[in-house]
């Protein structure tokens, strides 16, 4: 395991300074060893990890090393180790040094990715922050650009698209930012961001007056992509645009939304005057092979058709969806005799399922932890995020999406309809008692021991006696693997894989992702899908569609808490000249859990210093567990009170106060001891 030299070595080289000018009269004798203890006994602090770059919900070691003036190792000093975001990782809070100067610690991600800085304080000495890097699988890797079409006229318009991987070529969540730039802006402009939606983004390049290429570039994230070319010419003596595709998106054939675009382009001279009586041919280009069509004649050419313009130069041609969803485009050419004159593409109409699919449905909430244990009628958002098995959302338009909550919270409406975003948005309040209590795990029952015997705080409370599930659901189809591409679930000759899921929506009281009927704990409210009365709990083993009345489900978890509840590891402590104490408090509320989003924590003494986690403010976040130590991460607030001037050897009675804020009231806690202190 490597150190850092550099840096611990400017550290020890001014202390050296330091004591030289002062005779050196401050070291005892022995000190050269490493063994033996000055009047300032830690000098320096560094930390390291294992391994700067983890996965989610992955662990690694970290080694704090604690250094003398001397650059010798001090062994039997208490190390703190803290988080800057407790939410994204959680670490063994205190260990401390062994004969070679090391303590070490294990930091463990939780779910989510993100940086996370660790420090390490011995005393009052705070090493640099080491920074762990939590990976997000689905972080963009890879950027390809596609631009159709690659040959513009001037003022024409071009649609650019990205498609964007993650690592191994995986999917990267919907909504993903893709950024767009353009090489040379006198050529044109390009739309400066757009979102992924099934891993593919557009912009549209519209092209200014001046002839010439340009070079159009994606970015996401860190990934990058190779530039594309558009090349833009003079216009033609006649010449085709494009003016709409309405809708822009269409159902699937059979699904029962609108199922046909119009498209149109307009025939013009050179001096913008509509021309009549110009033949268009209109073609299908990336088309799905779905049994889309523009021709419905029968003649054996589906995809093409040709239309002549009328006196005010509109030509058109209707699209008619297949049974396969994704974007389509038409191009219009007109002619110079029998030869192509000029050919114009359409923008992308989207073919959407326009039936929310299981692997396509999420829920958030703009607030995750309410004071509902104590203030009623706090507010929050809660939204529903539909999107077809394709990734089309606004085709859900309409979408019937409803609520039901558990104990603790109200909603303003049982049920909410989507709009053209695809989303559902209602307001819960907190209103009444909290949630239901449950049977605790092995680790609550180990944290409420920890706490009793840690802290002097007993109670039979525990972390999800606070959470509060919202069920939401909806009528929609089970996902299902297409594997030979033709847009429907074929059982013949052999089944396409499916994800099963449970029949009846139920509100998950206890978060054990199971259906209970009381028996032990809470009754479980539910909604009966084939309206029997009765509980379904049973998979049927068969793809299920909306036609089958499937309904969709899930729990959300708001976390409702109450006002601080602060305690100390210790009532008293007593800091000798040049010494230092490990301290740890818990804020929490009633069930062990964290505050609001917003309280703080201070952390001051009137004598001495205090260094470690000692001014922090609780995130927004409805995170608990998964286990004690991962818990504990998320209430406990270790520090260290030290002798700040060991110089003076002068006892002083010393405070040290713990201040939370919450909700707009201020809570303390007073520990009090004595700093410089001497032994009777």
């Amino acid at each position: 395991m490597k150190i850092r030299y550099l840096q611990l070595g400017f550290i020890i080289a001014l202390v050296l300074v330091f004591l030289a000018s002062c005779g050196g009269e401050s070291l005892k004798e022995g000190d050269d060893s490493g063994g033996d203890v000055g009047t300032v006994q830690v000098a320096a602090v560094a930390v390291e990890a294992d391994s700067t770059t983890i996965d989610p919900e992955a662990s690694t070691s970290v080694t704090a090393f604690v250094y003398n003036s001397s650059g010798g190792p001090v062994s039997g000093v208490d190390v703190v180790f803290t988080l800057s975001n407790p939410v994204l990782a959680y670490i063994t809070n205190t260990s401390t040094s062994d004969s070679n100067g090391e303590a070490t610690a294990t930091f463990t991600a939780r779910t989510l990715p993100g940086e996370v800085e660790i420090t390490a304080t011995a005393e009052s000495v705070s090493s640099d922050p080491e920074t762990i890097f939590i990976l997000d699988e689905t972080e963009p890797q890879s950027i390809t650009l596609e631009a159709t079409p690659d040959t513009v006229i001037v003022e024409g318009t071009s649609t650019v698209t990205a498609t964007v991987l993650g690592d191994g070529g995986a999917d990267v969540p919907n909504g993903t930012t893709v950024t767009f730039t353009v090489d040379d802006d006198s050529y044109g402009t390009v739309t400066a961001s757009s979102v992924t939606n099934s891993n593919k983004a557009t912009a549209t390049f519209e092209a200014g007056n001046n002839p010439g290429q340009v070079e159009i570039t994606a970015r996401s994230g860190t990934a990058v992509s190779d530039p594309v070319t558009i090349t833009i010419e003079q216009a033609p003596a006649a010449f085709i645009e494009f003016v709409s595709a309405e809708p822009s998106l269409i159902a699937i054939a059979g699904t029962g939304g609108t199922e046909i675009s119009t498209i149109q382009f307009r025939v013009t001279d050179s001096n913008g005057n509509p021309l009549q009586n110009v033949t268009v041919l209109f073609e299908i280009h990336d088309g799905l092979n779905g049994g889309e069509y523009i021709d419905p004649s029968g003649d054996g050419t589906p995809g093409e058709i040709e239309v002549s313009s009328s006196s005010d130069g509109i030509a058109q041609c209707a699209l008619h969806s297949g049974t396969v969803a994704g974007p389509v485009t038409i191009t219009g050419t007109i002619f110079d005799g029998v030869d192509p004159l000029m050919t114009v593409r359409s923008s992308v109409v989207s073919i959407g399922g326009g039936v929310p699919s299981e692997r396509r449905f999420s829920v958030a909430a703009e607030t995750l932890n309410l004071p509902g244990l104590q203030i009623n009628g706090r507010e929050t958002d809660i939204t529903a995020y539909l999107a077809d098995r394709f990734g089309n959302y606004n085709i859900l338009d309409g979408t019937v999406v409803s609520f039901v909550t558990e104990l603790g919270l109200t909603v303003d409406s049982s049920s909410a309809t989507a709009d053209q975003s695809g989303t559902a948005t209602v307001a819960i309040k907190t209103q009444g008692y909290g949630p239901q209590d449950v049977i605790p795990l092995s680790w609550e029952t180990d944290l409420i021991d920890y706490v009793d015997t840690t802290y002097g705080y007993s109670t039979t409370n525990h972390p999800r006696d606070g959470l509060c599930s919202v069920l939401v659901y909806t009528r929609g189809e089970e996902h299902f693997d297409d594997t030979n591409a033709n847009g429907v679930y074929d059982d013949l000759p052999t089944p396409e894989p499916f994800l099963d899921t449970l029949p009846d929506p139920f509100c998950d009281y206890n978060d054990n992702e199971s259906h209970d009927d009381g028996s032990t704990d809470p009754y479980e409210q539910y909604i009966s899908a084939d309206g029997s009365g009765v509980y379904n709990g049973t998979l049927n083993g068969v793809w299920d569609s909306i036609d089958a009345d499937k309904m969709l489900f899930r729990n959300f978890k708001i976390l409702v808490t109450g006002s601080p509840v602060i305690r100390s590891d210790t009532a008293t402590f007593n800091i000798p000249n040049g010494g230092s104490e490990a301290i740890t408090v818990i804020v929490c509320d009633r069930n062990l859990n964290p505050l609001t989003p917003g309280s703080t924590i201070t952390i001051t003494t009137d004598a001495g210093k205090v260094s470690g986690r000692n001014d922090y403010t609780f995130p927004n976040s409805s995170v608990i567990g998964p286990d004690m130590d991962g818990h504990l991460g998320l209430i406990e607030f270790p520090f260290i009170i030290s002798d700040s001037d060991p110089e003076e050897d002068k006892q002083e009675s010393a405070t040290i106060t713990v201040e939370v804020s919450w909700e707009g009231d201020t809570y303390s806690l007073l520990i009090l001891g004595n700093v410089d202190y001497t032994a009777p």
